[in-house]
């Protein structure tokens, strides 16, 4: 059906359409938002992606809450409709608003231009009953990873896993912790500029502010003129715990989107050498464009594949072949930033973890080909899975017959830092 024009384009009815590119099209969320936002006003857009991001948290207690009334799952544009409406009920009830809230009425007036007659009386149906649904739940049968599941829209195998690895109490208060709004964190560079106070609020943690309601264009503002980076205050962990200091040759692998690096040479601020290297693509145009808004970020940026770098390699470009310090931050399954990363959820599977895990082990023993003797390496993850942290660390630690010591590890819990979860482990590459 072609859509009616829409007198005013807001929040609400963007994120109808991003839903439904989103269940069409399941491209990486985060990525879609971005893609077709940037013209929308800083209220409508908070509005959008809160609703958007809202569906994707819940869509699996929700499509059950829907099932309860259909009796086939609708498609395109009305599942879409019938998502943001019942992501919007699911926080009437969190909030304790009435049995009746106006979300119902509201979603069928915005129906009459997004849908067809007959569309529109199947979602007026569904929706009257939808309060109902999502306010009872699914039966309770135990406090069992099932139930836990559908509850907090997570994979059932995961929640199993993570109450094997955490325990029931633990595992609960990740769900919860995934189930939130994630904040929004800037890095600012130097002062907070006193025009952008009254929107950024100071955090426990040095530098970094929380951009506070109605900020997001003044957040903006200063990160296109390279005075703050956006970015969660657990990144910081990596390169304090590498610790880099005046005159090392410093080298950040995996470097994209670049925040890493900015931290790196933001600790060093001194004319030693920094080196950020992404495979060539999209990531490191990415790289190179986030970087050079930061002109005292002298960073060598360098395109290639890790797997494929040897010292030589790097001699070749005119740069150091062995480093002082190296950070490698992998690719991971992303558990330890769910709150953030909303869609990550449904793209893990067992089969990829453990694929994900073999790339890990490559990847850091290909670093450590790259860290010059007495010198430190940091692998770093943004999971929360012993098999993409400890163990991965382990088994090279083991492998390299005592050529490289286990100086620090720590593994960080969103419910216990109050940040993304994540693992950080220093390593140092014995003297020749």
């Amino acid at each position: 059906m072609k859509r009616k024009k829409m007198q005013v384009e807001d929040g609400w009815s963007q994120a109808v359409d991003l839903t439904s590119q989103y269940l069409k099209t399941k491209r990486r969320a985060d990525y879609l938002f971005e893609s077709i936002t940037g013209h929308i006003h800083s209220n409508e857009r908070h509005r959008c992606q809160n609703l958007f991001y809202g569906v994707i948290r819940n869509i699996a207690l929700i499509e059950w809450a829907i099932k309860q009334n259909v009796r086939r799952m609708p498609k395109g544009r009305l599942k879409a409709l019938l998502l943001i409406a019942g992501y919007e009920l699911v926080e009437a009830i969190e909030q304790g608003r009435g049995r009746e809230p106006p979300v119902v009425h509201h979603a069928v007036e915005r129906g009459k231009n997004l849908l067809s007659p007959s569309e529109v009386r199947l979602a007026n149906a569904v929706l009257r009953r939808l309060p109902d649904a999502l306010r009872d739940g699914p039966p309770v049968q135990s406090a069992d990873a099932g139930e836990l599941a559908l509850r907090h829209s997570h994979p059932k195998w995961l929640v199993s896993r993570w109450i094997g690895a955490f325990g029931l109490s633990n595992t609960a208060k990740l769900l919860e912790w995934n189930q939130a709004p994630a904040p929004y964190y800037i890095r600012v560079f130097g002062d907070v500029p006193e025009s952008a106070s009254a929107f950024l609020e100071p955090t426990r943690w040095p530098r970094f502010h929380r951009v506070g309601s109605g900020g997001w264009d003044c957040a903006k503002r200063l990160m296109e003129k390279g005075l703050a980076y956006a970015q969660d205050p657990s990144t910081r962990l990596a390169p304090e715990i590498l610790g880099p200091l005046p005159g090392e040759a410093v080298l950040d692998l995996c470097a994209a989107p670049g925040g890493k690096s900015l931290l790196l040479a933001d600790l060093i601020r001194d004319p030693g050498i920094l080196v950020s290297l992404e495979k060539p693509g999209g990531r490191l145009d990415l790289l190179r464009e986030n970087l050079s808004r930061y002109p005292w970020c002298r960073a060598s940026v360098v395109g290639a594949d890790l797997l494929a770098v040897s010292p030589s390699m790097m001699e070749a470009r005119g740069l150091p072949g062995l480093y002082d310090a190296v950070l490698l931050d992998v690719p991971c399954s992303n558990t330890g930033v769910f709150r953030r990363r909303v869609d990550a959820r449904w793209g893990i599977t067992p089969e990829n973890l453990v694929a994900v895990t073999e790339l890990q082990g490559r990847l850091l023993r290909a670093a450590a080909n790259l860290v010059r003797p007495s010198g430190r390496l940091v692998y770093s993850t943004c999971s929360i899975e012993p098999a993409e942290n400890r163990e991965i660390v382990e088994h090279f630690a083991a492998a390299r017959g005592g050529e490289f010591a286990l100086e620090h590890a720590r593994e960080h819990y969103p419910w216990v830092t109050g940040h993304d979860g994540g693992g950080v482990f220093l390593l140092r590459r014995r003297p020749e």
